[in-house]
């Protein structure tokens, strides 16, 4: 396992938030409908060992990726809000305060668990069906190149001032907390959070207690 993915969701070089944001959402829909194929109790014999493996090893992604969708909406907001774009701003905050908690939740009932255990863990399911509850109605290829057309012309030309897919990638907390914190506020202390999430919260989706070969067909940068 390479370092630099320990301390960030990805290693994508090129584009900006609103890519990462598309991006995100469009992995989001194949995440849950994974999610859902791979439910333990469609399955019977030794197949629902490995229907655990799978279904845990999921939800540990889709906390990884919702975190980075939020750190690239938070993003969106802040850019918006300062062109005075205010009412599409509002909608993304709204959808980002709902979201931390469950990430939150996630989080908790995950770190240091085997994706096996997760697969099971009514702390764990709940906000996950929270989550699809919160962002399915972006999810799916019109809604997602919808909302993208959206946010672009909304942007113009002041898309320049939104922040790489590297920073997002590397400044998303899987545990982000409430916001308005100060430390939010520093750059530097938010990557760090955002490391110390991932190597707290082992085993992910790619470690080696997980379906690894899984993890790395939707754990990937489109």
């Amino acid at each position: 396992m390479k370092l630099p993915h320990l301390t960030q969701h990805g290693t994508r070089q090129s584009g900006d938030a609103l890519d990462v944001f598309v991006d995100e959402t469009e992995l989001l829909d194949e995440l849950f409908d994974k999610w859902k194929a791979t439910t333990p109790d469609r399955s019977v014999g030794d197949e629902v060992v490995s229907a655990k493996w799978d279904h845990g090893t999921v939800g540990k992604l889709l906390l990884e990726h919702a975190a980075v969708r939020l750190a690239a909406s938070e993003e969106l907001a802040r850019v918006l809000s300062a062109e005075g774009k205010d009412a599409l701003a509002s909608l993304l905050r709204d959808e980002n305060m709902a979201l931390r908690p469950l990430l939150d939740q996630m989080y908790d009932a995950a770190r240091g668990v085997q994706p096996i255990s997760v697969a099971i863990t009514p702390e764990f399911i709940g906000p996950v069906e929270s989550l699809f509850d919160l962002i399915g109605p972006a999810l799916g290829p019109k809604q997602s190149s919808r909302l993208k057309g959206i946010l672009a012309t909304a942007l113009g030309l002041e898309r320049r001032r939104l922040r790489s897919a590297t920073y997002i990638r590397k400044h998303a907390p899987a545990h982000p907390g409430p916001p308005g914190r100060w430390y939010d506020r520093v750059p530097f202390l938010v990557r760090l959070r955002a490391g110390e999430d991932r190597l707290r919260g082992f085993p992910w989706g790619e470690s080696s207690l997980a379906d690894r070969k899984l993890a790395r067909r939707y754990d990937r940068e489109i």
